[in-house]
């Protein structure tokens, strides 16, 4: 049963200010057979949630936490599989394929939506956080150059924005935390080097930045409904923004029960049904998260 307790307290970042901490029930809990699991994304489509872990396969399990199946795995330089991985670092669904970015191989790999290998994409940059979009393209970060490479359902590509670089406003200079607002046509990088979050449109026109409040690193970005929600490293919280960059509220603990977290990384919107997934590293586990009555 959810249940959602708002109370108050002071002090996040080291600063003195007052926001609403909520207390929020997990409706589902995954962690069989999960080893430190750091990128997880929905398939909005089929109603799964897919995630990986240090294994460097990718599981894909149905909402209510039935395993479907897993695909990947660990490359091995003797058999050197095209479907296998050396350090994922981005998962993703585009038009009806699942697709993977492996930045120590430098590649990109598509799946079905059975986990049957379709094909590899040799790529000349090293990419990080990949995102797919409502008009099935797919959105690919250049962690070296900082640029964000867009491809369509076809593989074929559409767009590339290069982003400012630089210590200044409007000025980036790190691209590895990554997220998106289809409905704002919103881009966000979280930049762990100037310590703040930076709004981009689709075309890469900057349109507006806050601190992260924080000198710890930002690990994943996302958005649902006027709220930017982000993890940071080492920090046992999940984190709410307003888009002027407020800290509204914040959930969870240090902790192992429901509703806390080791060093949670990834996290993921499933919008349309207001859920969201977290991959609870050190806990070992994802934990889902039905948003609906959230009021901030």
């Amino acid at each position: 049963m959810k249940k959602i307790i708002i109370v108050f307290f002071s002090l996040l970042f080291s600063l003195s200010i007052y926001f609403a901490h909520i207390i929020i029930e997990p409706v589902r809990v995954i962690e069989n057979n999960i080893e430190h699991p750091y990128l997880v994304a929905f398939d909005t489509d089929f109603e799964r949630i897919l995630f990986t872990d240090k294994s460097n396969f990718v599981y894909v399990y149905g909402l209510e936490g039935d395993f479907i199946f897993k695909f990947g795995g660990m490359y091995d330089d003797s058999s050197q599989e095209d479907w296998e991985f050396e350090k994922i670092s981005g998962i993703s669904v585009l038009g009806t394929n699942y697709v993977v970015a492996d930045n120590s191989l430098n590649k990109l790999c598509f799946f079905d939506t059975s986990g049957n290998f379709i094909n590899k994409f040799d790529l000349d940059y090293t990419p990080g956080k990949i995102k797919g979009d409502e008009d099935s393209d797919l959105y690919i970060t250049n962690i070296v150059d900082l640029e964000i490479v867009v491809i369509d359902e076809f593989q074929d590509k559409k767009n590339l924005i290069a982003l400012p670089d630089g210590y200044g406003e409007e000025q980036i200079l790190d691209i590895s935390a990554f997220g998106v607002s289809w409905e704002e046509d919103y881009i966000f990088i979280g930049d762990n080097i100037n310590n703040k979050i930076v709004a981009f449109d689709k075309d890469g026109r900057y349109e507006y930045e806050f601190s992260s409040e924080s000198n710890n690193r930002i690990m994943s970005i996302d958005y649902l409904n006027d709220l930017i929600i982000v993890t940071l490293e080492n920090e046992n919280s999940i984190y709410f923004f307003n888009e002027k960059g407020k800290l509204l509220s914040d959930f969870g603990s240090k902790g192992n029960a429901s509703g806390e977290f080791l060093n949670p990384i990834g996290l993921s919107i499933f919008e349309d049904e207001n859920l969201l997934a977290i991959a609870d590293s050190g806990n070992n586990r994802i934990q889902l998260f039905d948003l609906s009555d959230l009021d901030l």
